[in-house]
């Protein structure tokens, strides 16, 4: 088990972690159950938040396989298509690379909440739709993630638009935040041209 000189380490580790960059788990400012409970709260219905995060919530991510479609629904948004992913640098020798809460939004004001409340307590925020990123950009460890991919979607087909720099397009699709590839050819249905 674990020595005195290794739990030094720990701490002194924690400690650095926490007077450098964003608030992280253990330090003196984490915000408390009642912070995350008030967030909770702040969300629109269906929206919710999860947390908090531990390692062993990853565990479920790993049952599903390798479908990307299924990883992307499973596990309130922290699995990742490379399981190795779920450390940091994607590198089993590495630490967990999870979010402390996700934020299942469903609105821009549950955006808002988690961006608001992430600025107050000094929290790093990471956006995932799908968690497709090999190298585990889409989540940071102690993070709020704001987790996409049940965004509402968008579809919708907009003739002859005009764009902010006057310029006239025939056809636009619009996009959601958590629309894939997928969803954008479902909803042109092979009628236009998709650059």
């Amino acid at each position: 088990s674990e020595g005195p000189g290794v739990r030094f380490a720990a701490l002194f580790l924690l400690l650095c972690a926490c007077a450098e960059g964003y608030n992280r788990r253990g330090c003196e400012a984490w915000p408390g159950a009642p912070a995350w409970t008030t967030l909770a709260q702040q969300m629109s219905s269906g929206a919710a938040l999860h947390g908090p995060i531990t390692s062993s919530d990853y565990e479920a991510c790993k049952t599903v396989g390798t479908d990307a479609y299924a990883l992307s629904a499973a596990g309130n948004g922290i699995c990742m298509h490379a399981h190795d992913c779920e450390n940091r640098f994607c590198s089993p020798q590495e630490t967990a690379n999870l979010p402390a809460y996700v934020v299942e939004a469903k609105s821009e004001d549950d955006i808002a909440a988690a961006l608001v409340f992430a600025a107050e307590h000094d929290i790093a925020v990471a956006v995932k739709a799908t968690g497709h990123s090999y190298p585990g950009s889409s989540t940071a460890a102690d993070s709020i993630l704001v987790w996409m991919a049940n965004y509402p979607k968008d579809g919708a087909i907009t003739e002859n638009y005009v764009d902010s720099c006057g310029t006239s397009h025939s056809a636009v699709v619009g996009i959601g935040g958590g629309e894939t590839w997928n969803d954008v050819l479902e909803a042109v249905k092979g009628q236009y041209h998709v650059v």
